[in-house]
Parts: structure tokens; sequence; C-alpha cells
């Protein structure tokens, strides 16, 4: 079976206002590449990683919750979308 593409990555935070903070280029944060296969284990890692990333950046309380993923079957692609909570 061929696996699957990163198309995307996105964060989905309870307000706008929670989002702004957000100032780096999250593939980068995350290591993942768009364009790049994706497995279950990587998209975890990268939610490790993004909670670490926001607690260095002043949110002590965060909560990443696993992603949600927007599946394209007849392009092979995902989509992640991590919801945040900054607590």
């Amino acid at each position: 079976e061929q696996p699957y593409n990163l198309q995307d990555i996105a964060i989905e935070c309870e307000t706008e206002l929670d989002c702004q903070y957000l100032d780096h280029d999250l593939s980068e944060i995350l290591g993942l590449k768009p364009g790049s296969v994706i497995t279950a284990d990587q998209a975890i890692a990268a939610k490790r990683m993004l909670e670490k990333y926001l607690s260095q950046k002043g949110y002590p309380f965060i909560a990443v919750s696993n992603p949600d993923a927007e599946i394209d079957h007849t392009q092979k692609t995902i989509k992640l979308i991590y919801p945040v909570k900054l607590g």
C-alpha cells in the first residue's frame, strides 16, 4: 500500500488570541516536512515537540491533544491539525 504524504500542519486554538504567539514555522518546530511520508508515530512525536516548544515560550500549562487528521484518499495526503489549550 502506498504511504500517505504530509500535506499541511495546523494548530487549532481555543481563541485567535492564543494562536498569535506561534511565531515560527510549524514544520520547523515539529520536524515534519510537507511532502514527506508521515507515520502515526511521527505525528505523536511532533505533538510532544509542540508541547515542549510552547512551554519554553511561556505556557507552562499547555495541553496539546493528539492531532486530528484530514485524509485525502485520492491524493494520498494527510493534513494534521493539533488542538491546543494554553491553560
